[in-house]
């Protein structure tokens, strides 16, 4: 039996869906509150934005085994403001590293969605995802004012 999450969407509907199905847990921008996840359960990819909050339904996610081998990174949208996106290791299929960014890029991922693939910037270094220090001099970001 696949476990499944009692989740609430933001328009205060509930939503049963298997764990197993979401493969991306995002924080909201500009600190609205709730999060969206992006699952797919064989009609291709979807989204939804939820009233539940991005911390409580990572933890739900990944205990439940959704997303295996999470990874948490700060996401950066075009106007330079971050959110917190929880996906697994094994969706990156791609990384660029970014030497100057003004809205303090450091890494763009592709990551994999279905028969398709989509472009994640990111403020977390290369280095900072593997969990290594670097000694080389480390650059500092400009973020857009």
């Amino acid at each position: 039996m696949l476990s499944s999450l009692k989740l609430k969407l933001q328009n205060g509907a509930r939503f049963d869906l298997p764990a197993a199905a979401i493969n991306i847990v995002e924080e909201r921008t500009g600190g609205e509150k709730g999060c969206c996840i992006g699952y797919d359960i064989g009609e291709g990819a979807a989204d939804e934005a939820l009233d539940d909050a991005y911390g409580f339904v990572k933890k739900q996610v990944i205990d439940a085994g959704g997303i295996q081998n999470p990874i948490e990174v700060t996401a950066v949208n075009d106007q330079g403001e971050t959110h917190l996106v929880t996906l697994s290791r094994d969706r990156i299929v791609a990384r660029r590293e970014v030497l100057e960014s003004p809205i303090g890029a450091s890494t763009i991922l592709t990551i994999a969605s279905g028969q398709a693939s989509f472009k994640l910037q990111v403020a977390d270094t290369m280095d900072e995802m593997d969990g290594t220090s670097s000694a080389a001099a480390k650059r500092t970001r400009r973020a857009k004012a």
